[in-house]
C-alpha cells in the first residue's frame, strides 16, 4: 500500500524575549527575538452600495454653497427654485459658513404640482440678487417626489472599504520590510475616519486608515528546535513525521508585556503518513476478509492512497485466519 499524506494543523503560544537565558530556551516555550513597530496610512474613495427606498414626501438632500465673505443663516422652509421653475423648501434651519457649504434636506413646496428637478443649481428666492450668485443650492442627483431608491452609507460599506485598504497596507508593508511572497505580515488597523456618517445619503465616501505594522524578527533555528520538541511530545504513534517548513509557519502577536517580552501564537501544518505500527494496520483487522472488504476498509480510514491485495494460493477467496500469515508492505509515496 501507498500511504496518504496527512496534514495536521497545530498551534501553540511562544514568548519572545530579547535576551532569554539558556535555561529558558531549553525548558520553556521561549525564543529570542525583537519587534519593531511602524505605521502605514492608506486612503481611498469608495462607492456606496447600500440603498433605501424613500417615500414621496422626501426629495433627498442638496448642498448649500456660500461664496460670500460672511456666514449665511437660512431658516427652515427656505425656498429654492430650479431652472425649470419648480420650488422646494428646506427641512431644517442651517448656517452656511463663509467660504463653505452644508447639506440640508428639501421637500416640494407644492407636492401636487411638483415635477422632477434635474441635477443643477438652485436659486435661493428671498436672497438679494447680488447674493444669489454667491449663495445658492446644488443638487447633484435628480430630485423627485416619486418613491425611489437613494444610496445611504452603511456599516457594510465602511467594512468593505477597510478590507480594501487593509490589502493595500499589507502589500505596502511587504514592500517596506523587503518580504517575499508568502512571508507573514503582522498588521492591525489602528484607527480610521470617513468624511460621512453611517446613514448619510451619498453615492461615494472617503476613508482614511492608519495601520500598525509589527516587524517581528525571530531566531528561526530556536523556533524550529522548539517546534520539534513540541512535536516529539505529541502522541503520534503509528505516524511518520515530515520535516517542518519554516515558510509554512504563521504567527500572530497576542500580547506585549511591559518588560519587553512578546507573546505570539504559532500556527503551522505538520505532514504525517502512517507507519506499520499504526492501529489501523493491525493484522487482526484483515483476518478472513475478502480483497474487496480490505479495499473498502482501507478507503474508510483515509490513510491510504492506493493498495493492492494479493491472496495466495490463487483459488483462495479470503485472507488467512492466522495473523502471522498476513504481510503488510508500505511503499514510499
Amino acid at each position: 500500500m501507498v500511504p496518504n499524506s496527512q496534514k495536521m494543523n497545530l498551534s501553540f503560544n511562544v514568548e519572545v524575549k530579547k535576551n532569554p537565558s539558556a535555561e529558558e530556551l531549553s525548558t520553556k516555550d521561549v525564543v529570542q527575538g525583537v519587534i519593531s513597530i511602524s505605521q502605514i496610512k492608506e486612503s481611498g474613495k469608495f462607492d456606496v452600495l447600500s440603498t433605501k427606498t424613500v417615500s414621496s414626501s422626501s426629495l433627498g438632500k442638496i448642498k448649500i454653497v456660500n461664496k460670500y465673505s460672511k456666514n449665511q443663516a437660512l431658516v427652515k422652509t427656505t425656498q429654492l427654485q430650479a431652472t425649470n421653475g419648480v420650488i422646494v423648501r428646506t427641512t431644517d434651519s442651517v448656517v452656511v459658513p463663509a467660504g463653505g457649504s452644508v447639506e440640508v434636506g428639501v421637500i416640494p413646496k407644492d407636492p401636487a404640482q411638483f415635477s422632477d428637478i434635474e441635477a443643477g443649481q438652485l436659486k435661493i428666492i428671498k436672497l438679494s440678487p447680488d447674493l444669489q450668485n454667491k449663495i445658492y443650492g446644488i443638487n447633484s442627483d435628480v430630485l423627485t417626489n416619486k418613491p425611489h431608491e437613494i444610496k445611504l452609507l452603511a456599516a457594510s460599506d465602511i467594512n468593505r472599504a477597510k478590507e480594501d485598504l487593509t490589502k493595500k497596507a499589507i502589500e505596502e508593508a511587504k514592500k517596506q520590510l523587503g518580504l517575499k511572497e508568502g512571508d507573514p505580515v503582522s498588521l492591525k488597523l489602528a484607527s480610521f475616519k470617513t468624511d460621512k456618517k453611517v446613514g448619510d445619503s451619498a453615492s461615494v465616501f472617503n476613508l482614511e486608515a492608519v495601520f500598525k505594522v509589527n516587524d517581528l524578527q525571530l531566531d528561526q533555528a530556536q523556533l524550529l528546535d522548539l517546534m520539534n520538541r513540541k512535536v516529539e511530545s505529541l502522541n503520534l504513534k503509528g505516524l511518520a513525521i515530515g520535516d517542518i517548513n519554516a515558510k509554512d509557519i504563521k504567527y500572530s502577536i497576542t500580547d506585549t508585556d511591559v518588560d519587553g517580552s512578546i507573546l505570539i501564537k504559532i500556527d503551522y501544518t505538520l505532514n504525517t503518513a502512517l507507519t506499520g505500527d499504526n492501529e489501523a494496520l493491525k493484522t487482526e483487522n484483515f483476518i478472513g476478509k475478502t480483497a474487496e472488504e480490505v479495499q473498502n476498509y482501507l478507503n474508510q480510514t483515509g490513510l491510504v492512497k492506493s493498495a493492492e491485495v494479493h491472496i495466495s494460493p490463487y483459488w483462495a477467496k479470503t485472507l488467512p485466519k492466522q495473523k502471522d500469515k498476513i504481510k503488510i508492505i508500505i511503499q514510499p509515496q
